[in-house]
């Protein structure tokens, strides 16, 4: 009998110990979706877009646009409350940004943000950006999604990019 409950006692122990470890994961985990574009398989099958909320900007100099040739930094913003998103593209020598309302949506367990028009600019450019779409794809181990934007140009350019929250 006593064999058996050190036995027992190894593997309530070993419970505990794994109980701890996945909660230590779930911590870090929420830490890295606070500040990285994380989501899970599970946010895409009940259309979750709550993690979203908030701005979020690629590194600088990501991507050309292709009506000026300049490098530029591209962003996002979200509203949970309303569901609604905002694409801002700025390039090098914009004082401000330009914007276009956009939609999100899963397609095929990815998200997508679609601009739905081209981005306008307040600041009085004549070019202005084109229309963007961006397509994220869950990392099954949580770690940053993999993300494409699409410019609408003549070529269809594709660049890959990463996103930060912005603080």
């Amino acid at each position: 009998p006593r064999l058996n409950a050190a036995a027992f006692d190894d593997k309530e122990k070993r419970l505990a110990d794994l109980k701890e470890d996945l909660n230590e994961r779930r911590l870090e985990f929420q830490s890295q979706r606070s500040s990285c574009l994380i989501f899970s398989k599970e946010d895409a099958s009940s259309e979750n877009f709550d993690y979203l909320n908030g701005c979020w900007e690629s590194r600088p100099g990501g991507f050309i646009n292709a009506y000026s040739g300049q490098s530029a930094a591209f962003g996002f913003c979200y509203a949970s409350s309303t569901g609604k998103a905002t694409m801002s593209v700025k390039g090098e020598s914009d004082r401000e940004g330009c914007s276009a309302p956009a939609q999100a949506a899963y397609l095929e367990e990815a998200l997508t943000l679609t601009a739905q028009a081209s981005v306008a600019c307040g600041d009085g450019q004549a070019d202005g950006f084109p229309r963007y779409s961006l397509r994220c794809v869950y990392s099954p181990k949580g770690a940053q999604a993999a993300c494409e934007l699409t410019q609408f140009d003549e070529y269809s350019s594709v660049f890959p990019i990463e996103f930060r929250r912005m603080s």
